[in-house]
């Protein structure tokens, strides 16, 4: 009885044994039929994605001799001007193989001080003596000079000086009242003459001419007229003018 229990187990395990081994022989030839149809069935793309990364050094050392020689040109550019000096350094480094070429620049400027940009200026001075007498004849044309050194921002005024002063004329504008005076100045020149037309006897006494320097500074010029008296010997007389008196 104990062996065909036995006997009956065996064959039993035998069976199962069998079974499972068709079952999974059965599994593998499945899967392997599934996956050749999604191959056939389903196309698959594959992205390839490339990351390329160039660093860029200099005076490194390497050990891979295979490193391409470059060949590096320096380039300086030296400005002056009045502000100041600029210079402007271009670094321009040329593979000799396949990279682009690398440009590297650096511009200095050295400013100078505001100091430096300021020239020397010279005092202003008269050229035209003060005191000076200017002699014109009656019914002419009388001239004052007053010439001026370095005159720079400086404004050049015409004033009559007499018991109330008056303002004749301010640079190349005329203000007075009579149109017979007018201030004479021609480009790049330094004298700036007052011209008085159809002098008359009033006309003579003390002028000013003032320049717009802090404090103003002037010189005085005495204008005499001349006139001409008919007499036996026509001997020339002079106005004066008492208020200088």
């Amino acid at each position: 009885m104990v062996h065909e229990g036995t006997g009956l187990w065996h064959a039993a395990g035998f069976n199962v044994s069998r079974w499972l081994m068709v079952i999974i022989h059965g599994y593998r030839v499945t899967s392997l039929i599934l996956s050749i149809l999604l191959n056939v069935l389903v196309p698959t793309e594959y992205h390839t994605s490339t990351v390329t990364a160039e660093i860029v050094s200099g005076n490194v050392n390497t050990l891979d001799s295979s490193t391409s020689p470059t060949t590096t040109t320096t380039t300086t550019t030296t400005t002056t001007t009045a502000r100041g000096t600029s210079t402007a350094t271009t670094t321009t480094t040329n593979p000799t193989r396949t990279r682009s070429p690398t440009t590297t620049t650096t511009t200095t400027t050295m400013l100078r001080p505001l100091d430096d940009e300021l020239h020397p200026t010279l005092p202003m001075t008269f050229a035209t003596e003060n005191s000076t007498t200017i002699s014109a004849q009656s019914g002419s044309t009388a001239l004052l000079p007053c010439v001026v050194h370095n005159l720079g921002d400086g404004v050049v005024s015409w004033i009559k000086r007499k018991t109330v002063q008056e303002l004749l004329t301010v640079g190349m504008i005329t203000y007075a009242n009579d149109e017979r005076f007018q201030a004479i100045h021609f480009h790049h020149s330094e004298d700036w003459t007052l011209q008085i037309k159809y002098v008359q006897g009033r006309d003579a006494g003390l002028y000013q001419c003032q320049v717009s320097t802090h404090p103003p500074t002037s010189i005085f010029l005495y204008l005499e007229v001349v006139g001409i008296r008919f007499e036996e010997k026509k001997s020339p007389i002079s106005f004066v003018d008492y208020d200088r008196i």
